[in-house]
């Protein structure tokens, strides 16, 4: 049967469309992927991945603090939790490609929200956060993490300035422990009793 030359014409162009197409998209997803940051690796990279792990300290009044850092999603973002009497806190700390930060944002059981950014300083981890209560009153805050050695953690509170940049003197300083993970235990064995009658 005759087939016009137009017909034929259209379906390479055609073929030819689909292909460019493919290609352009196996390229671009390429280039997309490679542009990925996980927080995990910039944590690494920067020499804060000592933070990770459930950490404990007391304050001056001999109340127990609790703050726990856990990796979620492949690396992507940390699940933090913190807890302080009756006050506890859950929030999560990412990369946001966009800002080209790193970035926390929470919330508490009293209604409070957190938002802020973590940066590196020498051998410490900043988070300068901002804690808006439920009656609209915001405080800010920038909170140092320092390596002591692999179980403990020096904490220190600073004020803010209006630019951000953290004050001179810190409003206080705490020494948090890191919490081992209990080992399980075994469960005892049954002991085999062969009944007679």
């Amino acid at each position: 049967m005759y087939k016009p030359k137009t017909a034929k014409l259209h379906v390479n162009l055609r073929n030819i469309f689909l292909a460019l197409s493919a290609v352009i998209f196996i390229l671009s997803a390429g280039a997309n992927a490679q542009d990925v940051v996980k927080l995990r690796d910039l944590v690494e990279e920067n020499g804060f991945g000592w933070i990770m792990g459930e950490w404990t300290a007391t304050n001056e009044q001999g109340q127990k603090l609790q703050t726990s850092y856990k990796w979620e999603l492949d690396g992507h973002f940390v699940a933090m939790g913190f807890q302080m009497g009756e006050l506890k806190g859950r929030g999560m700390i990412f990369y946001d490609l966009n800002e080209g930060q790193v970035v926390q944002v929470g919330v508490d059981n009293r209604g409070g929200v957190v938002k802020g950014a973590w940066e590196p300083d020498g051998d410490m981890a900043v988070a300068k956060l901002y804690y808006t209560m439920p009656d609209g009153q915001t405080n800010k805050m920038g909170i140092t993490h320092a390596k002591v050695d692999a179980d403990t953690m020096k904490v220190s509170f600073y004020p803010l300035g209006d630019y951000g940049e953290l004050s001179e003197e810190p409003m206080g300083t705490m020494e948090y422990k890191r919490q081992k993970k209990e080992a399980k235990k075994k469960p005892i064995p049954l002991l085999k009793v062969d009944v007679v009658l």
